[in-house]
C-alpha cells in the first residue's frame, strides 16, 4: 500500500466529502489533528491535516493575551523616555534608584531580587550608575561576600528631579487612578502564579 502526503489543509466540511472511503482522525500533541482516508479504488492511504477550527482562532494574534501586554510595556516604557532623558538615566537605571530611594541601602542580591534581575543584568547597570556619580558600591563590614549599593549625594539630589515622573505618566493614560490599581492587582496575581505553570 504506497502512502501520499495532500498538500493542503481539509476543513472539517472537506473532510466528509470523501464519501465510500475509511476515515479515521487522531490528534498530536492535542494542538493537531490528522486524518487517515484510504481510497479502495486507487488503493492509497492519504494522511491529511485536519484544519481545526478552535485550535486557529487560539492562534491568531489578536487573541493572545501576552501580546497587549508585551506592546503595553513597550509603549510604557517609550513614554518614559522623554522625562528620563531630561534626568539623563535610562529606564533601568530608573527601577533601580525607585528601589534605593525607597530602601536607602541595599546588596546587589537584594536588588536583583525586587527588579528581577540577574547578577549578569545587574552588574553592569549598577557601574554605569556609579560612573554617573548616582551610587557607590562597597564590600559589607559583616559579610565579605554581600557588596552593598548606597545612593551618594547626587543620588539623592536626583529624587526631586523625577518626583513629577509618575503623575505626568498618569497624565498620558485615559484611565483613572482605580483602574490602574487594580490592574496593578492583576498583573501582580498572574506574575505570582504563572512560574507554576
Amino acid at each position: 500500500m504506497a502512502f501520499r502526503s495532500v498538500g493542503h489543509q481539509l476543513s472539517k466540511l472537506e473532510e466528509v466529502t470523501f464519501l465510500n472511503n475509511e476515515i479515521k482522525t487522531s490528534n498530536y500533541n492535542g494542538n493537531v489533528s490528522f486524518a487517515k482516508l484510504y481510497c479502495a479504488q486507487c488503493n492509497l492511504l492519504y494522511f491529511c491535516v485536519v484544519n481545526n477550527a478552535e485550535n486557529n482562532k487560539q492562534l491568531k494574534l489578536n487573541n493572545q493575551l501576552c501580546f497587549p501586554i508585551y506592546a503595553l510595556a513597550r509603549d510604557i516604557i517609550a513614554a518614559y523616555r522623554p522625562f528620563l532623558e531630561a534626568i539623563d538615566i535610562t529606564y533601568p537605571q530608573y527601577l533601580t534608584l525607585l528601589v534605593l530611594w525607597e530602601k536607602q541601602e541595599q546588596t546587589v542580591s537584594q536588588l536583583g531580587e525586587q527588579l528581577d534581575l540577574d547578577s549578569g543584568t545587574l552588574t553592569p547597570l549598577l557601574k554605569r550608575l556609579e560612573q554617573k556619580g548616582l551610587v557607590y558600591r562597597r564590600r559589607s563590614t559583616t559579610d565579605e561576600r554581600s557588596v552593598l549599593i548606597t545612593l551618594t549625594e547626587a543620588g539623592v539630589s536626583l529624587q526631586a528631579k523625577a518626583a513629577n515622573i509618575p503623575a505626568k505618566l498618569m497624565q498620558a493614560m485615559p484611565v483613572s487612578s482605580e483602574e490602574l490599581e487594580t490592574l496593578q492587582r492583576i498583573i501582580c496575581k498572574i506574575r505570582k502564579n504563572i512560574h507554576k505553570i
